[in-house]
């Protein structure tokens, strides 16, 4: 195997990258774009390396919960049923 095949393993796209953490795409979106988890926006797609995601795991590193924003989750419509 040669260094630019190595090298194309260790970066991950959004899907490769939520799979290997066992997390849905959405959650890695949103910890992506709010700098929770590291990672690169290129050419409009997520790239991860494999050797951030695992530091994730070392003491001190885990990604807080990610907020709520009204763009990312729209408000649900409540409809009220009067008698």
């Amino acid at each position: 195997m040669t260094d630019n095949a190595l090298e194309h393993e260790d970066v991950l796209n959004l899907e490769e990258a939520s799979q290997y953490l066992r997390i849905k795409r959405r959650t890695l979106y949103v910890l992506a774009a709010r700098g929770a988890v590291p990672g690169a926006k290129i050419g409009g797609q997520w790239r991860f390396r494999r050797s951030q995601l695992d530091g994730l795991f070392e003491e001190g590193q885990r990604p807080s919960r990610p907020a709520r924003h009204p763009e990312w989750f729209p408000a649900r419509r409540r409809t009220i049923i009067s008698g």
